[in-house]
This record gives structure tokens, C-alpha cells and sequence, in this order.
């Protein structure tokens, strides 16, 4: 009897101990989340009921006495009125509004607007405008004049941040670059909606002009963590874009560093996948990427390059299984071509398929490749075009010839959806055939017109081997 209570204590003790422990995280929890919350901004007022106030203002930017017959409720709206678009521009872009209204409100010791101020200049951030320095150093000014307790909590915090200083984006940046910008949303308070408004997109807009110059900079493992940050800040679960306005800004941020520097491996695969979805191949559309600019454009289409040699190399593979012409020389196709890739020296690069290569693409080539269809020779044949020091050369999965056009505009066109046979072997400058592959004769032979033409060599060591 005696250790049956025993062990129904014990276990009465080790039940109070789970609920005292789970008690103590929701306190923990709660205390989280009410910290979110603890800076007193105010809440954003109806649409209909800013109007109303934005007209009384109009009157009184005239006759400054009919001020003192807003309302409480409507002084409160006064920030709103004030900042936001509701006529042609901002009423406080009018010359003298915002001495006008600043002066009356502090005056009139008037201060309960001050939380709306910092909601509204956060929401909208008219960095841009002519009077944001004045409308900033208003709302400072206000705030520091106010001996509210209430308030006494929002100066201390926005001095903390530097809200009104000319440093607060560097910070910004500064932020989400060694925390992330989940950080910067909790340090500047960017809740309620406010991370979706101004600040925080010219927040990112400076992140991402940082960027687009330093982001090679960082350290591989960093780097992974703010493109990481990034993608799930702009793309949500649905792979919506959730700032349109930043398309740009966004993959010039991610691509610009890499002129000339690439990323490693794993971080390039990433952000191929991650532009590919959302912009589309730039060679073949650049409907998506209006605006980007061309530099941004030139490191993507040199990074597919990648992509489309080892579409071909994958192909020589396929097809080798089951065509011993194909197999007689694809492996020693492939180490040629690879040596001038692994050099990085291979400037732009297209496949065309033949009919049988294209219907079995499915089971070789990735679902975001890209590629043109060959008609008008044998229906196995694809072929490689690619330019090496501007000069264009085919290349072909099976016994055709190498060709060489050192003028481009008698040479292939790059990036068209469909090409016949002869647009790809007719006037070229140079040709050869493949011959003597596993004694390298063929590749010295080309590696050398190669050499002659562009200056870009290649050794055998390199073409000849795996590595």
C-alpha cells in the first residue's frame, strides 16, 4: 500500500513538473510575442475616414484656426492625412504644410498623433521627396518636445535604431547581412502590415544594392544564408513574388557580384533554379526580364552555359548506350569540351535535337533545359553551337564534322527554337573530321585553330583526361 502511494506521488510530483515547465514557456511565449507589440505605434485607420480628415486639412493649410476644431479622434488621423497619397501628391509635399501642421501641434502640446507619425512614416517613407528631411526632423522634433510616458518609450526606441538619422539604411543593411531580415523586421518594429510598406522595401532595395556588389564577397557559408534569407523573403509558399516593384533589384542583387567571380556548386545550382522559375532562359525570353540590367543578363546566360553543355554531354551519354557510333565518340567529345568549359572560356552555348533525341529528352535532360529542334538530317544527330573567343563552332553528337565561322553574321544564328541541318554546316570558315580520337589527333588539330583564332589554349593534358 505504502508504495503504491509512493509511486502514485511520484508520479503526481513528475506530473505538476511537465505542467509548471509548460506553463513557464507559454509565460515565455507570450512575453515573445507582446514584446513584437511593446513600442505603442497606433492602428491604421479606415480609408473613408483619412479623407475625411485629409479635406479638413486642405481648409486649414489656409486658415490655421480651424485646427483646433478637429476632434480628438481626428488629430489622431492626422498623420495619415498628411503622408498618404490622397490627392494628386502627399499633403505634406505642399509648400508649407508641414511647418504649418508641426507648428500647430506642438504648440498646442499636442502630441497623442506622435504613434500615428512613426506608423505612417514607416508605411510610407517618402525618401524620395523633396521635404522627407523635413517631415523626419518634424516628427523628431515633436517627439522630443512630448513628456508622455507613452511616447517617452518610442523616442528611446527610435533613437536606439537611428530611425531618423542618415544612417538607419546602412544599419539596415548592416542587419540583415551578419542576422538576417527577419532581425530587421523585429528591430524596426515592422509589424501590422509594415512589412509591406516603404521602409522596409527601401530597406531592401539598399540590401540588395550592397549586394549586387559585395555579395561574393562573403564567406560560402554566408553567402548560402542570405540568398537563403532573401529567395524566402521575396518568394512566398504559393512562388509568388511579393515585392513586384523589386524584380529588378532582386536578381541584380543575386547576379551582379558574380561577373567575375562564380559562386560554389551548390549555391549556383541554387540560384540557377531560383531564376529560372521566376524570369524564365533569358537566350530564349526576355519578356521577364525587362529592366534587368544587360550585365546581370550576361552572368546568368554565361552560367547556363553550363547548363546547356552538360545537356549535350548527357545526351552523348544517352545515346551512346544504344548507338555504338554515337559511343565511338562521345566520351572523347565530351573531355574536349569539358576543357574548355572547366577553363570557363566557352562565352554562349545551344543545343539543337533531332527527332529522336527530342522525344526521349524527358529521361536525360532536366525539366528547366532548354533547346532547339534539328530537322533535315539523320533523326538520332543533335548538335552543340557555341561561341569560344567570338568565334562560333558546331558540334555534332555522332560522325559529323566540327565547323568553325570566324564571322559571325555567315555563321548560325544563336538561340533559335528550330534549325534545319545545313543552317549549321553551310559556309563555315573552317572543318574537320574526327579522326584519330584516342591518340588525340582531331583535338590537336582543333585545339590548335582554336589557339590561332581566340589566343585560348587548351593542353592536351587537359582534353585528353578526365580531371
Amino acid at each position: 500500500m505504502a508504495t503504491k502511494n509512493l509511486s502514485s506521488d511520484l508520479f503526481f510530483l513528475s506530473d505538476t513538473d511537465v505542467l509548471r515547465e509548460q506553463k513557464s514557456e507559454l509565460l515565455e511565449a507570450k512575453k515573445a510575442v507582446l514584446s513584437m507589440f511593446e513600442i505603442p505605434f497606433a492602428e491604421v485607420p479606415e480609408v473613408v475616414d483619412i479623407k475625411v480628415v485629409y479635406e479638413k486639412l486642405v481648409v486649414a493649410l489656409d486658415e490655421p484656426e480651424l485646427f483646433n476644431r478637429l476632434s480628438r479622434r481626428e488629430e489622431k488621423l492626422v498623420p495619415w492625412a498628411l503622408l498618404q497619397q490622397i490627392g494628386d501628391d502627399p499633403l505634406f509635399e505642399r509648400p508649407g504644410a508641414i511647418s504649418i501642421v508641426f507648428s500647430w501641434l506642438l504648440n498646442n502640446n499636442r502630441h497623442q498623433s506622435i504613434p500615428g507619425f512613426i506608423h505612417a512614416f514607416l508605411s510610407e517613407y517618402p525618401i524620395t521627396s523633396k521635404s522627407f528631411t523635413s517631415l523626419k526632423n518634424a516628427i523628431e522634433a515633436l517627439m522630443e518636445k512630448s513628456d508622455s510616458p507613452k511616447v517617452a518609450r518610442l523616442k528611446e526606441w527610435s533613437q536606439n535604431v537611428d530611425l531618423f538619422s542618415q544612417t538607419v539604411m546602412s544599419d539596415f543593411v548592416k542587419i540583415a547581412i551578419v542576422k538576417s531580415l527577419r532581425e530587421c523586421v523585429s528591430e524596426y518594429r515592422l509589424y501590422r502590415g509594415l512589412q509591406f510598406g516603404s521602409f522596409f522595401k527601401v530597406g531592401l532595395a539598399s540590401l540588395l544594392t550592397e549586394l549586387s556588389g559585395s555579395l561574393s564577397s562573403l564567406k560560402s557559408i554566408e553567402q548560402e544564408k542570405v540568398t537563403e534569407d532573401l529567395i524566402s523573403t521575396f518568394i512566398d509558399s504559393n512562388e509568388e513574388f511579393v515585392y513586384p516593384a523589386l524584380r529588378s533589384d532582386f536578381v541584380e542583387g543575386l547576379l551582379l557580384s558574380y561577373q567575375s567571380i562564380s559562386p560554389k556548386k551548390r549555391l549556383k545550382d541554387r540560384l540557377k533554379k531560383v531564376i529560372l522559375k521566376n524570369y524564365g532562359d533569358p537566350r530564349i525570353s526576355m519578356a521577364r526580364w525587362v529592366g534587368v540590367s544587360e550585365e546581370a543578363v550576361s552572368v546568368m546566360k554565361a552560367w547556363m552555359v553550363e547548363n546547356t553543355m552538360h545537356d549535350f554531354f548527357n545526351l552523348l551519354s544517352h545515346v551512346a548506350k544504344t548507338d555504338s557510333t554515337a559511343d565511338n565518340h562521345w566520351q572523347y567529345r565530351k573531355r574536349f569540351w569539358n576543357a574548355y568549359l572547366k577553363k570557363g572560356v566557352i562565352q554562349e552555348a545551344w543545343v539543337a535535337l533531332g527527332p529522336k533525341a527530342n522525344q526521349e529528352a524527358s529521361s536525360f535532360l532536366s525539366k528547366s533545359s532548354s533547346f532547339a529542334t534539328l530537322t533535315g538530317g539523320a533523326q538520332n544527330h543533335s548538335s552543340l553551337i557555341m561561341v569560344i573567343g567570338g568565334v562560333l563552332i558546331t558540334e555534332w553528337s555522332h560522325s559529323g564534322k566540327y565547323r568553325l565561322w570566324v564571322d559571325n553574321f555567315s555563321g548560325p544564328t544563336l538561340y533559335k527554337r528550330a534549325y534545319r541541318r545545313s543552317e549549321l554546316v553551310s559556309d563555315s570558315a573552317y572543318e574537320g573530321a574526327h579522326h584519330s580520337s584516342d591518340s588525340g589527333g582531331w583535338q590537336y588539330k582543333l585545339s590548335t585553330l582554336i589557339k590561332d583564332l581566340t589566343g585560348i589554349s587548351v593542353s592536351s593534358r587537359e582534353y585528353m583526361n578526365d580531371r
